[in-house]
């Protein structure tokens, strides 16, 4: 059907995967209806919104050895095991990307693989910051979780994060929870914000965590904390939802035991749709990540 689609409306061969990709996401979104004319011959609207994941994994294949370098530049400034350190983070810049090439539709594919560039080299001068130097004494950095309030340093960090304006209800005033860095090195002592999760009850409407942070585990408190909290007041379970193609996302989520409820397309969200996911809140308190102090909450 989309191949008798494409020739109907004469989609040059070069972007037919594209629009083979946008055919079927229309198609699931009708749920059985018949596309209609107008929403076949707007097909190439919808990519002004967000990219064909198609399309950003050739650009990614087509670079993967700038990625590869990018990922040994970073593990070899963090230490340890190299040749894992590099599959991992590997997997990470992949689904950073296809995340940010997807949904940042409006700045090329070359700006965005300097834009994770530069996350990466903050990833690894952060590394290096909390290294210990001779001579030097005290604890190394801590996290911390916190109630907090949504001020600019939250929607600054927002800003980082997402390549595009997220669909969240946050905003100045609300209450949060914050994921604090405690930094001890020399006795001295100073506290950064890394991360915040704001919900509204059952349903967590923003998590937002510092790119230059990944791989910490910080979503996971954030959202393991939060679970803590709701188990607490005897709540069973909670939802949220995510984009379809936030690969870094959902597997966080499907790692702290969420399962997909279903997959929709709410008006909040692109034509790729999205995801709503429940968890048990029991399980989120089993799974809180080691290394945070939670006792704030």
């Amino acid at each position: 059907m989309a191949a008798e689609a494409a020739d109907t409306l004469g989609v040059p061969e070069a972007q037919r995967p594209a629009f083979e990709e946008v055919y079927a996401a229309l198609t699931e979104r009708a749920q059985g209806s018949r596309l209609s004319e107008r929403h076949l011959k707007a097909w190439a609207s919808e990519l002004q919104d967000a990219r064909a994941e198609v399309d950003v994994r050739a650009h990614l294949e087509a670079n993967v050895g700038q990625l590869q370098a990018l990922a040994a530049e970073c593990a070899a400034a963090a230490g340890g095991d190299r040749e894992s350190s590099v599959s991992k983070l590997l997997r990470q810049l992949e689904q950073r990307f296809v995340f940010m090439g997807v949904y940042a539709a409006d700045v090329p594919l070359d700006g965005l693989m300097e834009r994770l560039r530069g996350e990466l080299q903050s990833m690894a001068a952060r590394s290096r910051e909390e290294q210990p130097r001779t001579g030097e004494a005290g604890s190394p950095c801590a996290f911390r979780l916190a109630p907090g309030v949504f001020d600019d340093r939250h929607r600054q960090l927002r800003k980082l994060a997402y390549p595009y304006t997220p669909a969240c209800g946050s905003e100045e005033g609300s209450e949060v929870i914050e994921c604090l860095r405690e930094d001890g090195w020399c006795g001295t002592s100073s506290s950064t914000l890394v991360g915040y999760l704001a919900a509204h009850g059952k349903y967590a409407d923003d998590v937002t965590v510092d790119p230059r942070c990944q791989g910490r585990g910080i979503g996971k408190a954030l959202v393991c904390g939060w679970g803590t909290q709701l188990a607490r007041e005897k709540e069973a379970t909670v939802s949220l939802d995510v984009r379809a193609c936030n690969y870094p996302a959902l597997e966080m989520y499907k790692a702290l035991g969420f399962q997909v409820l279903r997959k929709h397309y709410p008006g909040f969200y692109d034509w790729h749709g999205g995801f709503r996911l429940e968890a048990k809140t029991a399980d989120l308190v089993a799974r809180a990540p080691p290394g945070f102090d939670f006792s704030a909450l």
